[in-house]
């Protein structure tokens, strides 16, 4: 009786986790006097993220961890320079993050590219991904059936695949868009989600949603032979040979742009394996509904809503 007692003691120290809704909070992980040796332990720290933080689904925040509890594992984490816990996501508190992005992506030739003005701010920096880490990139890759988008933090990825998408979401990467768009993107939310097939409805002409500031496209397929597929920005919102720019979905290739009322992309239709990940950096309270499938029942009721008022 003791033991049960002081097991949902800490527990509820610790982390919380009826606030949260998680399904699965620390069941298996020990909850006695032992817990906090096995938390400050970095390999069960890794697992509990993976199985006990970003496994959380009440959709509005994902963690079980705050920001108090965080800061004391990591203050008892030995110093490396390999990993972090860096709540910097308001949405992904508690996602482990990689604190350099130097062995994964050129940040140079971030810096280098040059900002395109017309039609609409945009930046495209070929060979983003080190051709080293692409292959283990894609080594790591999420195993995805149908062609949908998938929220990062939702679904099984290898260390690789973690690893950028922890450098992409962190403070570092967020001040170079910042700067390379001339605007304050500190305060935005991430919203990062990945992709692996595309299908023949794919790539319509749209301007993403008014709550998206930035959007980050990287893709990583090695080779794109077929006509279709590559990402057009494009002058108009009914001609998709209308084009000022064509980007081919292959070699770690980065394109960015800034959300504006004309920033008009699409690609011509094509089928079959188009890995891509898209970061927004979005409105705060956009997060909090977090990410909403293709083709699920509520994303279509509210472009269903969205129809019906502007007719």
């Amino acid at each position: 009786m003791m033991a049960a007692v002081e097991g949902r003691a800490m527990r509820r120290s610790l982390a919380e986790p009826a606030a949260t809704g998680c399904r699965r909070p620390w069941k298996r992980f020990p909850l006695g006097p032992d817990a906090q040796d096995c938390v400050s332990a970095p390999v069960m720290l890794t697992d509990l993220c993976r199985r006990s933080i970003v496994d959380a689904r009440d959709g509005g925040h994902l963690g079980n961890l705050g920001s108090a509890e965080l800061r004391s594992v990591q203050r008892r984490m030995p110093r490396g320079d390999m990993m972090q816990i860096s709540p910097v996501n308001p949405r992904h508190e508690g996602v482990f993050h990689s604190t350099s992005g130097s062995r994964l992506v050129d940040l140079a030739a971030f810096d280098r590219a040059p900002l395109m003005a017309e039609p609409y701010h945009t930046v495209t920096v070929p060979g983003f991904v080190l051709p080293d880490a692409l292959r283990s990139i894609n080594r790591d890759y999420p195993s995805i059936e149908g062609p949908t988008s998938h929220d990062v933090h939702q679904i099984a990825a290898g260390t690789a695949f973690r690893d950028l998408v922890g450098y992409l979401e962190g403070d570092d990467f967020c001040q170079r868009v910042s700067d390379k768009f001339k605007m304050d993107l500190a305060a935005n939310s991430r919203m990062t989600t990945v992709r692996k097939y595309a299908e023949w409805s794919d790539g319509q002409i749209h301007t993403d949603s008014k709550t998206k500031a930035v959007t980050v496209l990287i893709y990583f397929n090695e080779h794109w032979a077929a006509p279709g597929g590559r990402l057009r920005v494009l002058r108009s919102p009914t001609d998709m040979e209308d084009y000022a720019a064509e980007i081919v979905p292959t070699n770690g290739t980065l394109f960015a742009f800034r959300r504006c009322d004309w920033s008009w992309h699409g690609f011509p239709p094509c089928s079959g394996e188009r890995r891509s990940l898209q970061m927004h950096y979005v409105a705060p309270k956009r997060a909090q509904r977090g990410y909403l499938p293709k083709g699920s029942i509520r994303k279509r009721l509210r472009s269903f809503i969205k129809h019906v008022l502007a007719n």
